[in-house]
């Protein structure tokens, strides 16, 4: 049973190094560029990930090998929010919901079916259900500045799922404000149009023309762009996380960090949605929407159809094409 124990822990540490190497090497060609050193070469990636990895691997049982720990977790799971897209918000609010069961479960109820009183959580994080002298390190590994000493610990589980969420949230962002984009072009030159096209008695009427394309400035703050699903989540997400510290502090226990998360995290963006009347688009995705209502998906294959036709019509009216007839000279040869 030890044998086994200690196989898993070190193809657990071999994963997460080689992980972190592969993660590095995707995300340095972009870190370079941010810094004004064009994106490099392969060996200048390499490099970095190997001595990073290394670094991690030679210290990680000291007293400061949380700094290399939390680096290469920080690139490992931005790899993975960059590779791991959702279709639509159910996905990950489902997935978070059942997360949240998991979490409480696991920390909270466990203590009282395991003899030592302690939750398989907490135990499976610090090590100290292992007789290995090693820890699993797929967690971040913040050291507390409290006399009594210590660390704080967040999953890496705290930090995925949640990012899958707000990763979603960004790129609907980022379509809502083309789709409302398109609409205020539209109304605004509708608008120019008919005041344009109005007599000059009608002098109230210009005035509602005028003013129909900046109505929606008077509307709620929750209507507005510039509040984003995106940012609600994020400023969530950091509420629950100081939530999550401040449980832990008081009750002086571990704390199932999803727990304080998932609310903090989703319910503002479910009544956001809801008060913009676009849940129901959220939470389905475009992907039936587009199939369904886009006409241009109809109409491009009735073109490419009608074209079809019209060259075949062509050709069998083209006189170039038709068979020329062999003389009777030919047939008696």
């Amino acid at each position: 049973m030890l044998i086994q124990l200690r196989q898993i822990v070190y193809l657990s540490l071999f994963t997460f190094g080689m992980g972190s190497f592969v993660s590095i090497q995707q995300c340095m060609p972009n870190i370079m560029k941010r810094l004004g050193l064009g994106r490099g070469h392969l060996w200048h990636h390499s490099t970095i990930a190997g001595l990073l990895t290394l670094s991690w691997l030679w210290y990680r049982n000291s007293s400061y090998s949380w700094i290399f720990q939390d680096i290469l977790g920080g690139f490992t799971i931005t790899l993975m929010l960059k590779v791991l897209k959702a279709p639509s918000m159910s996905s990950p609010t489902l997935l978070l919901l059942t997360a949240f069961v998991y979490d409480v479960f696991f920390v909270f109820v466990t203590p009282y079916l395991t003899k030592s009183g302690e939750s398989i959580m907490e135990a499976a994080a610090t090590g100290a259900a292992m007789t290995v002298k090693e820890t699993l390190p797929m967690l971040f590994r913040i050291p507390s500045f409290s006399p009594s000493g210590g660390e704080a610990m967040l999953g890496f589980g705290d930090v995925v799922l949640p990012g899958i969420f707000v990763t979603f949230l960004k790129e609907s962002d980022a379509r809502l404000e083309e789709d409302h984009s398109l609409i205020r072009l539209g109304s605004s030159t509708m608008s120019v149009r008919l005041e344009a096209t109005l007599p000059s008695s009608c002098s109230s009427l210009r005035t509602e023309c005028s003013s129909s394309s900046s109505c929606c400035r008077k509307e709620g703050w929750w209507r507005g762009r510039r509040w984003s699903y995106h940012l609600t989540a994020i400023l969530g997400y950091a509420v629950g996380l100081e939530t999550t510290f401040v449980a832990m502090m008081w009750s002086n226990k571990g704390q199932p960090a999803l727990l304080y998360l998932v609310p903090c995290t989703v319910l503002p963006v479910l009544v956001l949605a809801s008060r913009r009347h676009e849940l129901s688009l959220l939470w389905n995705g475009w992907g039936d929407l587009e199939k369904e209502n886009n006409p241009f998906l109809d109409a491009g294959v009735e073109k490419k159809e009608d074209e079809q036709n019209v060259q075949m019509y062509e050709k069998q009216t083209d006189p170039t094409h038709v068979t020329k007839l062999t003389s009777p000279l030919e047939i008696s040869i």
